[in-house]
């Protein structure tokens, strides 16, 4: 995961992927099937780690407008605290954008993040 936040999805080589998890290109195909795949799994893995007890915790008990400003200063304020790499807010936003584009938003510059 660390790979694609900091190089985004595109720029991340599967040879790169391979030398994180010290295994070869091959092998890295053979266990995962492609980029993309490993991609999706490591997206799964985080939301399923990260993201959904927190979706939970602020849906069922704030509102609509208030639950997504308090779960998007939760991202900002501890997974960034977890990514122990230089320019942890500018790979963040970059990982956002390759995430929401790998679900289909097309427009990625009608995306406005404002860290205040």
């Amino acid at each position: 995961m660390r790979r694609f936040v900091a190089g985004g999805f595109a720029a991340t080589a599967m040879r790169d992927l391979g030398d994180a998890m010290g295994l070869g290109q091959a092998s890295v195909y053979n266990a995962f099937g492609g980029k993309r795949a490993l991609f999706t799994q490591c997206l799964d893995r985080y939301l399923d780690a990260n993201m959904k007890a927190r979706i939970a915790r602020v849906e069922q008990s704030l509102p609509p407008r208030l639950a997504i400003e308090t779960f998007l200063a939760e991202i900002v304020e501890v997974d960034v605290g977890r990514i122990e790499l230089a320019g942890a807010i500018d790979q963040l936003a970059n990982f956002l954008a390759v995430t929401l584009g790998s679900l289909g938003l097309q427009r990625l510059d009608l995306l406005k993040i404002r860290f205040v």
